[in-house]
């Protein structure tokens, strides 16, 4: 009879496999990148064209200005008017000044006779532009002076001249003067172009971008170059790389604080640029590396991988791998081989190292019984285990190269409507900081230090 059962016992082991099942994975959502958690600093060069100022000015000016002087027996009329564009450039005081070209007629009667010759004037006036406690442009300490062209009027004409110039002084100049010093330009939409520039998303290809996500901004007074005034900036950002790029945020969403300092730091720009990994690269790389093992033998038995599926959970980066084996066993001291058939599942902790990214203390977990202890051991002692931590790495190299493209990416410049802003990039360190599983990809934290100025830093 105990022979009979021992057969039966035998039967049974021999013709049912094992089947082995992980435990599920607790997967975490495919999301957007997380933003920085630490503020860093862009530089920034807005430029204000000066005819941006001049149309303000110019909308200021009457479109004629005239009049009539009794001088002594003579009596005397005249017409100016705006002739041609208005011209720009600093003074020896480092002050912003237009001059405003004026053309006109003058007529003189006396004694049934009457005297018309043309006039050329020009109205200089000339201000400091200044940034207020709101940020907003404002012309101060404004002057203006009348000049007229003398060389085409001689003789009797003259006291003309110096009529119509007493008359320009005071009723173009001076109320000019006055209105001048009332304009007011704020400077979110005097910035424009790198206004738009740092809100709007830059593209770093392969579907990832980079959003600087500006907080606060410190402006310098303007400075004077000789085709625009230049106001820079130091922007305080919380910048993000996203993979995938999720779509801007409407505008007026995001508000910029905006103070204006009397000395201007910047700060070396500071970037935690996360390069992502997508998961299915990774499993890619796993199971083309795992199909070449083929068929693994252990002194317990053999062993071959199917499918392969990776996936992240809790901060590790899990491998769940469909296996098929066999494993030599032991019934009533007689030998046995019995099938495995199920799913095997490696994880670890993604750590960074000298060399990049690698797994510490790659797991292996079969919820095996007593039985397949020691098959265990000897797995976790096999090529399989050397291969996947092989491909669950990601050298330096490769993480630095990407970081490196990103930024030169950025570098080329950013497109604003029909016009590319440019960027200046210098590289002082480049260094992998932390590494970790999430979202579906392996996410590497690299730091960058330099400086990064968007916009125009030429003096023209």
């Amino acid at each position: 009879m105990n022979i009979k059962l021992t057969v039966v016992y035998l039967t049974l082991l021999s013709g049912c496999a094992v089947h082995l099942r992980a435990p599920e994975p607790d997967l975490r959502e495919v999301a957007p990148l997380r933003p920085s958690a630490q503020p860093s600093n862009i530089a920034a060069i807005a430029r204000i064209p000066y005819g941006t100022v001049a149309a303000l000015i110019e909308a200021q000016l009457p479109p004629k200005i005239g009049g009539t002087e009794k001088l002594g027996m003579v009596d005397a009329t005249w017409q100016v008017w705006r002739d041609g564009p208005i011209g720009a450039h600093a003074d020896t005081r480092g002050r912003l000044c237009f001059d405003l070209p004026f053309a006109g007629k003058g007529q003189m009667q006396a004694f049934g006779q009457r005297l018309d010759r043309e006039l050329k004037a020009q109205i200089q006036v000339c201000a400091q532009p200044v940034l207020d406690g709101q940020a907003v442009l404002r012309l101060k300490d404004a002057d203006a002076r009348v000049l007229i062209d003398r060389t085409t009027l001689g003789g009797p004409l003259q006291v003309l001249l110096d009529a119509v110039a007493s008359r320009l002084q005071q009723i173009g100049a001076e109320d000019l003067t006055k209105r001048i010093q009332e304009l007011s330009l704020p400077t979110p939409d005097a910035l424009g172009p790198v206004q738009a520039a740092i809100q709007k998303p830059i593209d770093l290809g392969q579907n990832g971008c980079l959003k600087l996500r500006p907080q606060a901004a410190a402006l310098a007074q303007p400075g004077i170059d000789p085709t625009a005034l230049r106001i820079g900036a130091a922007v305080t950002a919380l910048p993000t790389f996203e993979r995938p790029c999720t779509p801007q945020a409407a505008a007026g969403a995001s508000r910029t604080t905006i103070a204006v300092v009397a000395h201007l730091e910047q700060p070396k720009t500071a970037l935690w640029l996360p390069m992502a990994t997508g998961i299915e690269v990774i499993e890619e790389q796993v199971q083309s590396a795992v199909t070449a093992l083929g068929r693994m033998e252990t002194p317990q038995g053999w062993l071959q991988v199917g499918k392969v599926h990776v996936s992240t959970s809790r901060g590790n980066l899990l491998v769940r791998a469909a296996i098929d084996g066999q494993v030599r066993d032991s019934f009533l001291f007689i030998p046995i081989q019995r099938q495995v058939r199920g799913e095997v599942l490696l994880w670890g902790v993604p750590k960074i190292d000298a060399n990049g990214v690698h797994l510490d203390d790659l797991q292996l977990d079969l919820q095996s019984d007593d039985a397949l202890v020691d098959w265990v051991a000897s797995l976790k002692r096999s090529d399989l285990v050397k291969t996947v931590a092989s491909k669950l790495s990601i050298k330096k190299d490769k993480i630095e190269s990407d970081a490196k493209r990103a930024l030169a990416t950025l570098g080329q410049g950013v497109q604003v409507g029909g016009a590319r802003l440019p960027v200046h990039i210098d590289t002082e360190l480049l260094e992998l900081q932390q590494v970790s599983a999430v979202g579906q990809r392996l996410e590497v934290l690299v730091h960058f230090v330099g400086q990064i100025v968007i916009g125009d830093t030429n003096q023209r």
